[in-house]
């Protein structure tokens, strides 16, 4: 077959060496004048395509250089190779209309800057409360059918996340998609009770008129009990607030409408007399629009804050839902299933998420993809997991919110409404040793293209998709940036960092591997930096080998991790061997990577920036042929 409208292909054939089945593996095209006509191509390979041995199959492709002068290319297809496998495949070139197609989505991770440089928010894009005098915290968040957003949240006249007698739960609106809130509303204030944790539905009642109800705590010195209010004219009144259920029960999951039209409300009752833990997760139905309620066990002892959502059969809604629930101490979130609503629900098992305990999670459906999400905190950052096969499995996606300061999680309890056709909007709180209330844009659908964590000193430039670190904060400082892709292990080891890059008199500046505390002081290797404007890196001897690339040159720095070392290579040269002083092992689960500029004046610029599955012997790419498509000669089967 052919791919019309391209005048060449050339076939080539690629060689795994390492006797190990490589799956979307990169691999590593070095093109010259032998392989392609470089007079037809256009003039920055945007026309290339490569394809399967059937020639119409797309491969995807990165090109790192391509130069039609010295008439030599590099580029990475992405392709799955059998262990010692021979495969087939095609270039194509010679369409001078072709759009550039090359993505380093080929990567494991990567970025070429060349849609600029997109930051996770470090704090949050609007501040909703603030108050260092109170403890707000705690938001639940929820859009009507104008699309306005209201955050609901506990705050108190003094600064304590304990039981504090002034804690109230109040409301805030937002008419312009969380840009700006209004001034707070009272939603529930009772005399001498600490009410918290407020989680919130809004929803179409059977006559047509929108309903705003929130289950929430209310906490005494010795006791806690969940309630229920509800507004029915967009919170200006309040209904009088309702106990339900016994004593020594808590809620703080956001209260879903089923398909059956019904409501379901997370919650958690102590499993001792005297209100402590251990706990066991419940889950409330109404079946009247949240006047009354019938509970249903969900799983015991141990279990406590939680969150639900419906899950999907066959594309459609059939009674199934999915829980995601926390323990105290759990260094994982536990997962159930039920199959009738939520009357009946399966063991607690391992959901694969990984999370510190602090806070529990709020479970997203994109109605758009049809995928779910998981919004929770962990020690990186404000993290998202996504589910495409209804919760069965999970995959670490990408982060809503990065570190207000190195080693400072301080992004709890989160809540995600849809803004629009195009964003979401997250609120959480801090809920450290004070706590405010913060809110967050994200585009749809969500995707690892918010890579970066910004940590200190300046904020870093693009230009021409060159990105630039220059420290001019007038100290010495760090800049530092982080990236959102933290869990490579189990996907390949060893694992081999690529980036093209110049320094301008530099003392400083270098890649690390960070553990998942973001710490810069945890890195587990010196690795790759820079002294006097030249690369080094430290060896097995306490010896550094030293670059002879000097300042203002561009070279290619690869830095490979294998289980118990690190290597250090410079265009393509073996220089340096480090064993690592970590005896677990290189690469560790749930580690980053790490960028930094060091030194008042530094300077560097990175064209690319990216990480791919590292392999003892690279795949072998031999050229075959070349034909112009041309009918006659087409036909000879070449």
């Amino acid at each position: 077959m052919w791919m019309q409208q391209w005048l060449y292909k050339t076939k080539l054939t690629v060689k795994e060496n390492d006797g190990v089945e490589r799956e979307s593996y990169p691999v590593q095209i070095n093109i010259d004048a032998t392989m392609i006509d470089f007079s037809v191509t256009q003039s920055d390979g945007a026309d290339l395509r490569f394809t399967a041995s059937d020639g119409e199959t797309i491969l995807p492709h990165w090109i790192e250089s391509f130069d039609s002068d010295s008439e030599t290319a590099v580029v990475h297809v992405q392709m799955d190779l059998a262990a010692n496998e021979t495969k087939e495949i095609y270039m194509y070139y010679g369409n001078t209309s072709a759009s550039d197609s090359s993505t380093t989505d080929v990567f494991l991770w990567g970025d070429d800057f060349s849609e600029g440089l997109s930051f996770v928010p470090s704090a949050g894009d609007v501040t909703i409360a603030g108050d260092s005098g109170k403890y707000e915290a705690w938001p639940s968040l929820a859009r009507d059918s104008s699309g306005n957003l209201y955050v609901v949240y506990r705050t108190a006249d003094t600064n304590t996340h304990l039981f504090e007698p002034t804690g109230r739960i109040v409301m805030r609106k937002s008419t312009d998609g969380g840009s700006t809130w209004g001034s707070e509303i009272t939603v529930a204030n009772m005399t001498d009770i600490d009410d918290r944790n407020p989680g919130m539905v809004m929803f179409e009642k059977s006559d047509g008129g929108e309903r705003i109800l929130i289950a929430y705590n209310q906490l005494s010195e010795s006791d806690c009990r969940c309630a229920i209010t509800y507004s029915d004219d967009y919170g200006k009144t309040w209904h009088t607030s309702t106990n339900m259920f016994t004593d020594h029960c808590g809620t703080r999951g956001k209260i879903i409408y089923s398909s059956e039209g019904k409501l379901l409300m997370p919650f958690y009752i102590s499993d001792n007399s005297d209100g402590g833990a251990p706990y066991s997760a419940y889950v409330a139905e109404s079946s009247d629009e949240g006047l009354t309620w019938t509970s249903y066990l969900v799983a015991s002892s141990g279990w406590n804050e939680w969150t639900i959502l419906e899950t999907k059969t066959g594309g459609s809604y059939t009674g199934s839902m999915i829980g995601l629930l926390r323990k105290d101490d759990g260094a994982y979130l536990g997962i159930v299933t039920s199959t009738d609503y939520g009357h009946t629900w399966s063991s607690v098992s391992d959901s694969g998420i990984r999370t510190n305990g602090a806070a529990p999670a709020e479970l997203w459906r994109d109605e758009d993809t049809d995928n779910i999400y998981a919004f929770y905190s962990d020690s990186s950052g404000g993290t998202i997991w996504e589910s495409t096969d209804e919760g069965t499995t999970w995959a670490q996606k990408a982060h809503f919110a990065g570190n207000r300061g190195v080693n400072d999680p301080e992004r709890y309890y989160p809540s995600v409404a849809k803004i629009d056709d195009d964003n979401i909007g997250i609120a959480w709180c801090t809920n450290e040793g004070w706590s405010d209330v913060l809110f967050t844009h994200m585009p749809l659908p969500i995707t690892n293209r918010w890579r970066w964590l910004r940590f200190a000193g300046n904020t870093p430039s693009v230009s021409s998709s060159i990105l630039t670190m220059e420290n001019t904060s007038g100290s010495d400082r760090a800049d530092m940036i982080l990236s959102t892709k933290t869990d490579f292990n189990g996907t390949a080891t060893p694992l081999l960092l690529r980036s093209k890059v110049k320094m301008h008199a530099s003392q400083m500046f270098g890649f690390s591997h960070v553990k998942a505390n973001c710490n810069p002081s945890s890195a587990d290797d010196a690795l790759a930096y820079s002294r006097s404007g030249q690369f080094c890196c430290e060896k097995d001897d306490d010896n550094w080998y030293v670059s002879g690339v000097t300042d203002n040159n561009w070279m290619i720095v690869e830095i490979k991790w294998h289980p118990t070392y690190v290597d250090y290579y410079e265009n393509g040269t073996l220089k340096a061997r480090k064993h690592s002083y970590d005896s677990s092992g290189i690469p560790m689960k749930d580690m980053a990577f790490w960028v930094y500029n060091y030194y008042d004046g530094n300077r560097v610029d990175i064209d690319w920036i990216l990480v791919k599955e590292g392999v003892e012997t690279y795949p072998t790419v031999t050229y075959v042929g070349r034909i112009r498509n041309i009918p006659s000669v087409r036909n000879l089967g070449v």
